[in-house]
C-alpha cells in the first residue's frame, strides 16, 4: 500500500517561484492547509523535498506529519521535534569551502550582470546550495546562466538552469536526497523504509533523478499538470504518472489514481480545489 508522500513544494503544491510582483515568494500556508487535510483524511504519512532553505521547512514542517524534511534538495534536512537542522554527510566537505565559493560567486555575477546579484536568495539561510532568481524573461536567464557556468568551471560545482538557477556541489541531484532519507528513515522511526510504499510528486527535471530512483525501487512518482512537455515525457518512460491538474488539484489527482482511493474521500476535496476562494490564493506567484 502506498501511503508516504514525498512532495516537492515550488511549482508542485502550488506557483511559489519568484516572479516580478513577488521577488521572493513565500510558502503559502493556506495551501499547504489543504494538503494536511487531504493527508488526515487519507491517513498518509508525508515529508518534504524540497529546494528551499531549513528556515523555512521549519514553518511549513507543522503541515507535514514526517519526523524529518529534507531541504536544499536534499543537502540539508530539517528537523521539527529538534528543532534544528542537520547536514547531509556526503555533503560536509563542501560545506568546508563553501564560504570562500559563495565569496567569488558573488564577485562573477556582479562583473557579468550587476542586477543579478540582487536575486541571490536566501544566500544567509542556506548551508548548501545557492540559489539565484533573477527576475528576467526565460531567454534572458538562460544566457545568464550559460555565461555564469563557463566562468564558475573552476570549482567543483554545477549550475542548473531552471526558473531562475542553483548551485549545486558536483554532481548533487535530489537522488543523493533519497539515499539520505532512506538512512534518516531508519533513523528517526526505527524500523527500515519500504520504498514501495512511497509516493514522489514533482514538477520538474530536478525531481527526475529522484522519480527514476523511486520507481526504480517499486515506488510510484508524479508530476503535475504544469510540468513541461519534456519533464512529462521522461517520467511516462519510466513509468509514472502525469496528471492533468496543475499544482494542487494535480497533487490530489496524482495521488487518487496511484493509490486507487475512494472516490468519497475527494468529494470534499476537489470542489474546494477549484473554487474562486482558492484560485485567488494562488494566482500572482
Amino acid at each position: 500500500m502506498k501511503n508516504i508522500i514525498i512532495l516537492d513544494l515550488d511549482d508542485t503544491i502550488a506557483p511559489l517561484w519568484p516572479s516580478p510582483g513577488h521577488p521572493f515568494e513565500p510558502i503559502k500556508t493556506e495551501i499547504l492547509e489543504e494538503f494536511y487535510r487531504l493527508a488526515q483524511k487519507l491517513k498518509l504519512q508525508t515529508f518534504a523535498l524540497t529546494n528551499r532553505p531549513p528556515a523555512q521547512m521549519g514553518i511549513a514542517s507543522a503541515f507535514f506529519s514526517g519526523k524529518f524534511h529534507l531541504t536544499e534538495s536534499g543537502g540539508t534536512a530539517w528537523i521539527p521535534q529538534e528543532n534544528r537542522f542537520i547536514v547531509n554527510p556526503h555533503f560536509k566537505k563542501f560545506l568546508s569551502e563553501r564560504a570562500r565559493i559563495v565569496k567569488d560567486i558573488v564577485k562573477e555575477i556582479g562583473e557579468l550582470d550587476p542586477l543579478a546579484g540582487k536575486y541571490m536568495e536566501e544566500i544567509g539561510q542556506k548551508q548548501i546550495v545557492v540559489t539565484i532568481a533573477p527576475i528576467y524573461p526565460k531567454k534572458k536567464v538562460s544566457e545568464l546562466h550559460k555565461r555564469l557556468a563557463k566562468r564558475l568551471e573552476k570549482y567543483k560545482i554545477e549550475v542548473k538552469p531552471g526558473a531562475g538557477f542553483d548551485i549545486f556541489p558536483r554532481g548533487m541531484t535530489k537522488k543523493d536526497g533519497c539515499m539520505w532519507f532512506e538512512k534518516l528513515y531508519q533513523k528517526y522511526y526505527g524500523k527500515p523504509l519500504n520504498w514501495g510504499r512511497i509516493i514522489y510528486l514533482g514538477d520538474s527535471s530536478t525531481d527526475l533523478p529522484a522519480m527514476e530512483y523511486i520507481i526504480g525501487l517499486d515506488g510510484a512518482a508524479a508530476v503535475v499538470g504544469n510540468a513541461e512537455d519534456e519533464v512529462k515525457d521522461k517520467i511516462l518512460k519510466m513509468g509514472g504518472y502525469v496528471a492533468q491538474g496543475k499544482y494542487m488539484e494535480g497533487v490530489v489527482e496524482a495521488i487518487e489514481a496511484i493509490t486507487l482511493a475512494e472516490k468519497r474521500y475527494f468529494e470534499k476535496l476537489y470542489p474546494l480545489v477549484r473554487s474562486k476562494k482558492y484560485q485567488k490564493t494562488t494566482t500572482g506567484a
